[in-house]
């Protein structure tokens, strides 16, 4: 079984700071939490309107799946690791198109529709 990583479990009360600064910025700090984990252990990383992968796992990881929201669209994103090798992108699709591509950058929508994004590592 894969991992699941899911981002927005940081923005719950329970995650923010208590002072009256954080308060107010709390939703930022955790979603800038979220992004530093997203980027430095799975190689996610959001740029502008720009998906870009460059997944680095445990070789021991078979997979791991993230839903990431972009507006009203929902990215649903599978990374297999079916050689325990970690690192590298072997095959990509994205709503079963082929995305070839590499280094691999997904554009993201915001129309409302769920999107699904497979990644092979190799």
């Amino acid at each position: 079984m894969g991992r699941r990583a899911r981002a927005d479990h940081l923005t719950s009360p329970s995650h923010r700071p208590n002072n009256r600064f954080a308060r107010k910025s709390g939703e930022s700090f955790a979603h800038s939490r979220t992004n530093a984990g997203m980027e430095s252990i799975l190689g996610l990383r959001l740029q502008g309107g720009v998906l870009h992968l460059d997944p680095c796992i445990p070789c021991t990881w078979p997979s791991f799946e993230v839903s990431l929201r972009h507006g009203s669209a929902r990215y649903e994103i599978r990374i297999e690791n079916p050689g325990s090798v970690g690192r590298g992108i072997a095959f990509a699709t994205i709503d079963e198109k082929v995305v070839m591509e590499r280094p691999l950058s997904i554009r993201l929508a915001d129309d409302g529709v769920t999107h699904r994004l497979q990644v092979r590592l190799g």
